[in-house]
This record gives C-alpha cells, structure tokens and sequence, in this order.
C-alpha cells in the first residue's frame, strides 16, 4: 500500500505530475482538464451539478518522459437537490419537511 504524502516510484523515478480530466457524460463536455503535482493525491471538485453522471480518467508523467497511459475511466454520479415542502401550517407555526431521494449506487454505498 502507498503512505500518504510520499511520492509515488515508477520505474525507478519519481512521478513528477498527473493529469486529470473530467467529463459530463450525459452531454460529453469536459468540465475539467487540470496538470497536478507528482505529490498531490487529492482534488475536491465543488460547483457540480446535482444529480449528474462524471467521468473522470488520470494518467502519470516521470521527469524527463511522454505521459504513462490513462487509467481506466471512473463514473460516478453526484447526489440529488434535496426536495422540501411545506407539511402543516398553523396560525403562528410553519412545519417543513426535507428529504433526498437518493439514487440506487448511494444506498448500495451505505450498506
């Protein structure tokens, strides 16, 4: 297993960037096309759109040489808005009510 942090050997050499890109998949457009360094191991991607399938693939670059091959491609799709209604209304009271229909993946994910 890799420790967090250290960076990774390929073929004897430090990786010295990756590269990343990620893609909407029901409309194929790139959202995302980004040159990371050789000791970055994360990425948090904020402004995505609810309820929508991406498609990210990473590949790997040694100092001094061509880009390795991709990865094999990941999916995923994001969680849905939350829905809320109003459930009872009262002469000074309100009562509101918020729920999430969540997608078949997240609840095998929860299991």
């Amino acid at each position: 297993p890799h420790t967090p942090g250290v960076p990774l050997l390929f073929s004897g050499n430090l990786i010295a960037e990756y590269r990343l890109q990620a893609r909407q998949v029901a409309n194929n457009t790139e959202i995302l096309d980004i040159v990371l360094s050789g000791t970055q191991k994360s990425l948090v991607l904020n402004a995505l759109q609810p309820n929508t399938q991406y498609s990210f693939i990473i590949q790997a670059r040694v100092d001094g040489a061509e880009w390795g091959l991709w990865a094999k491609p990941t999916n995923m799709t994001t969680m849905p808005r939350l829905d809320l209604c109003v459930d009872t209304v009262g002469e000074n009271y309100m009562r509101l009510k918020w729920w999430r229909d969540m997608p078949d993946i997240y609840e095998l994910m929860e299991k």
